[in-house]
């Protein structure tokens, strides 16, 4: 039956096909396909605000999405390839976007496979990102990113920007140059997301520098973020890493195979929870620090941490398991096998209020050490240390021991520590 509808798709569209369930479908045709897309987007978007892709490859360059409308393909079979720069999607001004079952690909280095901005509701899920500079760049938007995969990119797999809600869920985030995943602020706020049960792994630091780059996943400036349940290898820096982030929560991922600090919660953070992480092989296992900065406020439980050794960017040696500065409790954690220290509390003068209780460390140089110049308090308590071969519990003047091991009968306890109630082991 010809209706209206039917007969401005074959006048203005054609070869789209409209379906009885309402959708337009657009099968792949030959040369650059962008107008042709672009076409049925909008007939999509002012009709019943879907269009379907068939199988094939589109070759197309940007295109601009201002109007709700869902793009679904078939998963594995639909690909659309950027014919210049990497640009493929442009959103800005619509409300609801949805992208389903698509591949996007670019040969090129530059470009954002999906730029959004402002999207109420943006949903990507079951896609495939590979090449240009970022598969996704995001900004004020909230919605869903999820079982997606993304590799081959030059700078970063997903960036999200003052979120207003976003879930980043079970996307698997490969061989990226800069970053793996980022949340993100240019100022300290509120940016309410969740980072959960992702891959991430192989994230080099091209553009080099001693921290910003080399992470699988990044939060920065974003309070009240929560990762949990990721899992995160061969990093060049840090498997996660939280900077100037308040009320941030680090939760049950596991991170392996990092060239230095496999968890890193920084510069000036109030309030983070880092427990039941599991770390095996890094240059530092868990770093709560920069105080000088402000960094303070912090728990520290139920960790497993192991074969920790190695260096910094600068050459200096790290291997600590876990170590904080200030107003930290660093409770019931499992270390092992590291080069310098099991549990490492202040730093110079920035210690305050640190507590290591009920923790385990076995082999290691140093079980836990303080920081003797600093303020404290520290409290040492309840532990169980074994085959730590320079000394149970030993404060420091930055690295160089300055008392002897103080578990050992008779030994001068400094002021600014209580120890007491551990158990040692040869």
């Amino acid at each position: 039956m010809l209706t209206r509808r039917n007969l401005v798709l074959s006048v203005l569209a054609a070869p789209f096909i409209a379906t009885r369930s309402g959708a337009t479908i657009v099968p792949p045709g030959k040369g650059d396909q962008t107008r042709a897309l672009k076409a049925a987007i909008e007939i999509a978007a002012k009709s019943d605000g879907v269009l379907q892709l068939g199988a094939g490859t589109y070759e197309t360059g940007l295109i601009i999405l201002t109007e709700d409308v869902s793009i679904i393909g078939i998963p594995g079979a639909t690909r659309l390839r950027a014919s210049a720069e990497g640009h493929i999607f442009s959103m800005q001004g619509a409300k609801n976007i949805t992208i389903q079952g698509v591949h996007l690909s670019s040969k090129g280095t530059k470009g954002n496979l999906i730029w959004a901005e402002g999207i109420e509701r943006l949903v990507v899920e079951g896609c495939d990102f590979s090449g240009g500079e970022a598969g996704m760049r995001i900004s004020a938007c909230g919605g869903r990113i999820s079982g997606n995969r993304f590799r081959f990119h030059q700078k970063v797999g997903v960036q999200s920007i003052a979120s207003t809600g976003m879930e980043i869920s079970g996307n698997s985030v490969t061989d990226c140059g800069n970053i793996g995943i980022q949340l993100a602020r240019s100022q300290k706020g509120e940016n309410p997301s969740i980072i959960s049960n992702n891959f991430v792994a192989r994230i080099a630091a091209e553009d080099g520098g001693d921290g910003p780059n080399g992470n699988g996943i990044n939060v920065y400036a974003s309070h009240g973020a929560i990762v949990a349940n990721n899992r995160i290898a061969d990093c060049a820096f840090t498997g996660i890493r939280n900077a100037s982030s308040d009320m941030c929560t680090i939760i049950g991922n596991q991170i392996s195979r990092c060239n230095e600090t496999a968890l890193y919660v920084e510069f000036e953070f109030s309030g983070a929870v880092v427990a039941n992480n599991i770390i095996d092989t890094a240059s530092q296992g868990i770093s709560i620090t920069n105080f000088l900065q402000g960094g303070r406020l912090a728990s520290c439980t139920g960790n497993v941490v192991r074969n920790i050794r190695g260096k910094d960017a600068h050459g200096n040696v790290l291997g600590g398991g876990i170590g904080a500065e200030a107003d930290v409790v660093i409770a019931n954690n499992v270390i092992e096998n590291t080069e310098r220290y099991g549990v490492g509390m202040g730093w110079g003068k920035y210690a305050r209020n640190l507590s290591a209780h009920g923790n385990i460390v076995k082999d290691t140089p140093y079980g836990i050490v303080f920081s003797a110049v600093g303020p404290g308090p520290f409290v040492v308590s309840d532990n169980v240390i074994s085959g730590a071969s320079n000394g149970a519990v030993i404060g420091m003047d930055h690295t160089t021991p300055i008392t002897g091991d103080l578990v050992k009968p008779g030994a001068k306890i400094p002021d600014m520590a209580s120890i007491s109630g551990n158990i040692v082991r040869s």
